[in-house]
């Protein structure tokens, strides 16, 4: 696994290289819907939160597609095993409403479908089919990211010269960090969801460690009148990024001086040019600590036991 997470930025741009052949009328859309369920839908949570795009984009994670959903929708249903059930869903009702419908699988019976009516499939190479989702966030948002722009749908162009720049550093931080935290339950605060998200999502994968993520500025107005119970069992984590507004540099001030010896508090802060490389240097350097907090606890950091267990209990009661 450790081997995957060092190649963030080959399969970044391996995924954004990737030629992408789509109908011309995929361009003519209103929104985009991006469907998919856990480490399947942070990257396009990422690309809503990063990058400026010419049309509204929503993530569905779901049985069933947001309300407005129509014909001018462009429906990008992301599912690396090709079975997930909620996708699958989502899918079948974007064919109904009449969506411009796109799939990304490895395989699966996403695939069967689409090939069966004719819908464009964008393929995960099948090597990263014995990877988990989680270890390919990159590849899968840079083959958003490189769709989308394909499609006239954003101006925008990567740009990853900071995070080349700090591979060599980002991994060795990240193992020192988990020093901090290891026995605490991490609150994560963070101006973006999906940064926050794919902590918390990596926590509980690949460490087996209980956290929450909680997003600025709206925890302020709800959360955290519960943290006067805060204690040394907690600890209070805040990314950041150079790109911050000034109102959330004040806000997190506030909130630091009313916690101030209650609970432990740390700060990392994103490096990169732009919004969308700090965004992407956050969640790299928490997949590097998912993965080193869960050697430390000696857990099988690829194993996602009970989500299986959990599966089949579904499958029997189908």
């Amino acid at each position: 696994m450790l081997d995957n997470l060092r190649k963030f930025i080959v399969n970044f741009e391996n995924g954004f290289n990737e030629r992408i052949n789509l109908p011309q009328d995929y361009q003519k859309v209103e929104n985009i819907v991006v469907a998919g369920m856990g480490a399947s839908a942070i990257p396009g949570q990422a690309i809503k939160e990063s990058i400026t795009l010419k049309v509204p984009l929503e993530v569905s994670k779901n049985y069933t597609l947001p309300s407005f959903a129509n014909e001018k929708t462009l429906l990008i249903c992301v599912s690396r095993s090709g079975n997930t059930k909620e996708t699958l869903s989502q899918f079948e009702e974007g064919l109904k409403k009449k969506c411009k419908v796109l799939v990304i699988p490895v395989g699966g019976e996403i695939k069967l479908e689409a090939e069966k009516f004719g819908i464009p499939i964008i393929q995960i190479p099948v090597e990263f089919s014995e990877r988990e989702t989680r270890e390919i966030f990159s590849y899968l948002f840079a083959l958003l990211f490189k769709i989308l722009r394909t499609l006239n749908l954003t101006d925008e162009s990567p740009s990853l010269s900071v995070l080349k720049e700090e591979k060599e550093n980002i991994e060795t931080e990240a193992k020192s960090f988990l020093k901090e935290i290891k026995k605490t339950f991490p609150i994560i605060c963070c101006e973006y969801s999906s940064v926050g998200t794919k902590w918390e999502s990596d926590l509980s994968e690949s460490a087996k460690h209980l956290s929450k993520s909680k997003e600025l500025p709206e925890l302020a107005h709800n959360e955290l009148e519960g943290w006067q119970n805060l204690d040394k069992k907690y600890s209070l984590i805040f990314l950041r990024t150079n790109e911050e507004r000034k109102e959330i540099k004040t806000l997190i001030e506030a909130i630091k001086k009313i916690t101030d010896r209650k609970v432990k508090i740390f700060e990392i802060f994103g490096k990169g040019k732009n919004k969308t490389e700090n965004i992407l240097y956050l969640i790299w350097f928490g997949s590097f600590l998912s993965y080193f907090l869960g050697k430390e606890k000696k857990v099988d950091t690829k194993e996602t036991k009970y989500i299986k267990m959990m599966k089949a209990e579904i499958k029997k009661m189908s």
